[in-house]
C-alpha cells in the first residue's frame, strides 16, 4: 500500500467536503448507525490551501486512494455542510494532523482456477487537531443491516468502535 499520498493532507484543512455518488448525489446518512454511505462513488475534499482532491477506489493505486482533482468543482447539492454535519461537524478549523491507512482485501480468481488475495488501503483515519477523527471506507450495508466490507460502497464515521466491531479495522 502507497501511503505517501496521503501525507499531503498532513497540516492541512480542509474546507469543504463533497460526497458524489453514481448518480451525482449526496449518498445517505443512517443515523442509527451514525454511518454516511455513497454508493460508486468519491469524495471531493477542498484544501485551505486551494487544492482539490478526490478520495475514491484506485485498484492501480491499491484501494482508497487520494487523487489531486483540477476540475470544476462538484454540484452544490453534493457540499457537506461541514458546521451541521454529524460527523465532519467536529473537524472544523482543525488541520489534519495524521492520515492511518488499514488494510483490507479481496479475491480474484485467476485463469489457472486459484484465487489470488490482493491487499488494499480499505480504510483511512484522519487524525485532526484536538483528537477529532474521521474514518472512510470500503463498506456497506449487510442484508441484515450491518456494516460490511464493500468494495464500491464508502462508509463515513467518526466512532472507531463501529470500524472495528464491523471488522474493518483492528482494535488499537
Amino acid at each position: 500500500m502507497n501511503n505517501t499520498e496521503w501525507s499531503t493532507l498532513i497540516d492541512q484543512k480542509i474546507c469543504r467536503v463533497f460526497y458524489l455518488d453514481e448518480f451525482d448525489e449526496p449518498g445517505y446518512y443512517e443515523p442509527d448507525l451514525s454511518v454516511h454511505f455513497i454508493n460508486h462513488g468519491s469524495i471531493a475534499l477542498e484544501l485551505a490551501s486551494g487544492l482539490w482532491f478526490l478520495l475514491e477506489n484506485d485498484y492501480e493505486r491499491q484501494g482508497l486512494s487520494l487523487i489531486p482533482y483540477q476540475g470544476p468543482a462538484p454540484a452544490s447539492k453534493c457540499e457537506i455542510a461541514l458546521h451541521k454535519d454529524p460527523i465532519w461537524s467536529v473537524t472544523q478549523n482543525q488541520a489534519v494532523q495524521e492520515v492511518k491507512c488499514y488494510p483490507g482485501y479481496y479475491f480474484v480468481e485467476r485463469k489457472s482456477g486459484k484465487q489470488e488475495k490482493v491487499t488494499i488501503t480499505a480504510t483511512i483515519e484522519l487524525c485532526f487537531e484536538h483528537g477529532a477523527r474521521v474514518f472512510i471506507s470500503n463498506a456497506g450495508l449487510n442484508e441484515e443491516g450491518r456494516l460490511t466490507s464493500d468494495l464500491f460502497v464508502k462508509a463515513i464515521y467518526q466512532k472507531r468502535r463501529i470500524g472495528v466491531e464491523a471488522g474493518l479495522m483492528d482494535e488499537q
